[in-house]
């Protein structure tokens, strides 16, 4: 049985006590987090070992799922690697460029598996959505925020494009040769929208709308392919597939999936991936370098912006 222990305490900490509490096939080892009163609190709330340094909770693990999003936490990852375990980090963008590229490089050397948290990669309706792609030539990604302010463009970057990008990098095989990014405002004095194009090797292209102008969540994809449209919700968790009932004429048919699955279940989803891919020593999906080119990019974009926007 895989036994896996948590480091750092967030609101993200109690769904993985639960989802590993009910899988068989996994072991709640125990939890370590420097703050010490909420470790206190959550150990006890849910009967598990608390543990009051992180090499001992390495060396009662077989992996550990990283929830801490205090960047100085770089180095107990590297004590992580060095011992050998396997890691999967919830909150990766906190990380520099430099830092993961230092990560990958421990990871080869201990021969161990690390991942990290993309919620949109395992969404249901993309993960449904997977089966129909094949060789898309153009993709439409939306993500519009609730109108919020506050919330700083580089932030929004960091926590929001990035991992759009990412998504969209596994939809389409082949490398970027041309990213153009812009920035604006329309209802705040900081920016609330960013669009950035995306230019690909074989051809094609994706472009992205980002922002925070929106009276309601909105993120949606539309990937376009010979003979065939896929439109994703991913807040809804709906699938729409329109494509051509034949070659011979242009009558268009509709397929929509929906979601049968409790909503927002990704964190499960994930964490079954990465405990099967460890149990089963199987190559995964994705991994940090998948990451570092997303993250490669956005520091493109960034100063794409910085020119032609002078923001940032």
């Amino acid at each position: 049985m895989l036994k896996l222990g948590i480091f750092g305490v967030d609101k993200f900490s109690e769904q993985y006590i639960n989802v590993i509490k009910n899988n068989n096939d996994i072991e709640l080892a125990g939890i370590f987090n420097y703050d010490i009163s909420k470790t206190s609190l959550l150990a006890d709330k849910y009967s598990i070992c608390r543990y009051s340094d992180i090499e001992t909770l390495i060396n009662v693990s077989d992996a550990i799922i990283s929830v801490t999003d205090i960047p100085s936490s770089i180095d107990d990852l590297f004590k992580i690697l060095r011992k050998s375990k396997h890691l999967l980090i919830d909150k990766i963008n906190i990380y520099s460029k430099f830092e993961i590229e230092d990560l990958i490089k421990l990871s080869n050397e201990a021969n161990v598996i690390v991942q990290y948290v993309n919620k949109h990669r395992f969404n249901n309706a993309f993960i449904k959505a997977q089966e129909f792609f094949n060789k898309p030539v153009y993709i439409e990604n939306h993500h519009i925020l609730k109108h919020y302010p506050s919330l700083f463009l580089k932030n929004f970057i960091n926590e929001f494009v990035i991992y759009d990008i990412d998504i969209i990098l596994s939809v389409i095989n082949s490398n970027i040769k041309k990213v153009q990014a812009f920035s604006t405002t329309i209802y705040s004095e900081s920016t609330d929208l960013i669009n950035v194009y995306l230019e690909f090797d074989n051809g094609s292209v994706a472009n992205i709308t980002c922002g925070t102008f929106s009276l309601s969540n909105v993120f949606q994809m539309t990937v376009l392919q010979k003979n065939t449209q896929i439109n994703i919700d991913f807040i809804n968790q709906e699938v729409k597939i329109i494509k051509q009932k034949n070659h011979s004429n242009n009558n268009l048919e509709e397929i929509i999936l929906r979601n049968n699955t409790e909503l927002n279940s990704y964190l499960k989803e994930q964490l079954i991936d990465f405990s099967n891919t460890i149990i089963t020593n199987n190559i995964p999906q994705y991994n940090l370098d998948n990451f570092l080119n997303s993250l490669i990019i956005t520091d493109i974009i960034k100063e794409k912006i910085r020119i032609t926007s002078n923001q940032i």
